[in-house]
């Protein structure tokens, strides 16, 4: 009994062991894509990506495999379609990597350190070929290559399940373990459009896209040509302000401005403006004054001149002295004369007689 509990404790111990020398060392490929829906002349780009890297310590370290598409849809891949920072290098993760191209050459396809080795025209009968090696061993998901693909201008029409494809992916691991993955990308190809230069636009108003004006601001409207796909605006000046009927806020008064207001109908803004002070009675009667004392100097000063000129002024002198009386007058008193005179002589005369007696 004893026997054969030690050499199952035995067992379980190098099963253990053995888990962990051969555990198993798995990997995939995933493509990343901005558009699945294309027309004639557009561009997809496309990102592989290297995901669950498990049953490794040290990591992925090489990556080889082709790259197929459908030649009825795409343009022939180069080594142009791979994207690449400003100085060449192919960007994966922190790492730089150069880019060697093999398809105009008749080197092989050898492995070469901290290098993206590109061949567009394998021997196998793929569309290209792409070797990658590490500088460091990649332990988690990452982005390993980025291409662009152009469609044909004469691109045919319709549904493409395996459109772009990754195939034969082996990736190499620091332990000298392997495995296969593969990826595919399916693809719509829609009718394509127009060249906007012989086209005969049919503008279509997007009103998403608009922008209406405001008050103070212009705005403008988005139109589409349904054909070509080209756009244009037309702007729209701004409308200006649109006022109601004046309202007094604050009455004027003899001391004080008032004021007055008015609002936009649109955007509600609102004009103020002010109302001059009220003149009071005072001023008025002041005001009068001084034009009646000014009227009277002037009338002063008129009589003055025509005294000194020997013409009637508008005030009478009352006096006769010095002055002539008109002939009107001179008949006037001559009859009350002749009787004072008549009455005179008549008295004198009974004074006479009575005196003598």
């Amino acid at each position: 009994m004893r026997r054969k509990l030690i050499a199952v404790y035995v067992f379980l111990i190098i099963m253990l062991f053995c888990n962990c020398v051969y555990a198993t060392f798995d990997a995939d490929l995933v493509l990343v894509y901005n558009k699945n829906k294309v027309k004639a002349g557009d561009t997809i780009t496309v990102t592989l990506q290297v995901t669950k890297i498990t049953g490794t310590d040290k990591g992925v370290e090489n990556i080889e495999g082709y790259i197929n598409i459908d030649e009825n849809i795409f343009e022939p891949i180069t080594a142009n379609n791979i994207v690449t920072d400003s100085d060449g290098k192919v960007v994966i993760g922190n790492m730089k990597l150069d880019l060697e191209d093999l398809t105009n050459t008749t080197s092989t396809d050898n492995l070469k350190e901290n290098t993206v080795v590109f061949n567009g025209k394998p021997i196998s009968g793929n569309d290209s070929k792409v070797i990658i090696d590490l500088p460091t061993p990649l332990t988690e998901d990452t982005d390993i290559l980025t291409l662009n693909f152009k469609v044909k201008e004469d691109a045919e029409i319709g549904y493409f399940e395996k459109a772009i494809s990754y195939d034969m992916f082996v990736i190499y691991s620091g332990e000298e373990k392997t495995v296969s993955a593969s990826a595919e990308l399916e693809i719509t190809v829609e009718e394509g459009t127009q060249d906007p230069d012989d086209c005969e636009h049919d503008w279509v108003k997007n009103t998403e896209k608009s922008k209406p004006a405001t008050c103070t601001e212009d705005g403008y409207d988005f139109y589409e040509c349904s054909k070509c796909g080209e756009t244009k605006t037309e702007t729209i000046k701004a409308t200006g302000h649109h006022y109601g009927d004046w309202e007094i806020t604050k009455e004027a008064t003899t001391t004080e401005e008032g004021q007055r207001q008015r609002k936009c109908e649109d955007c509600g803004h609102i004009e103020t403006e002010s109302i001059p002070k009220l003149e009071s009675n005072e001023d008025e009667n002041s005001s009068d004054n001084e034009e009646n004392k000014e009227d009277e100097n002037n009338n002063g000063a008129a009589n003055n001149n025509n005294n000194n000129n020997g013409t009637p002024g508008d005030v009478t002198d009352k006096t006769t002295a010095n002055k002539t009386l008109p002939a009107a007058g001179l008949k006037t008193m001559f009859l009350p004369a002749v009787i004072l005179v008549a009455i005179a002589v008549v008295s004198y005369r009974k004074y006479i007689k009575y005196k003598d007696i």
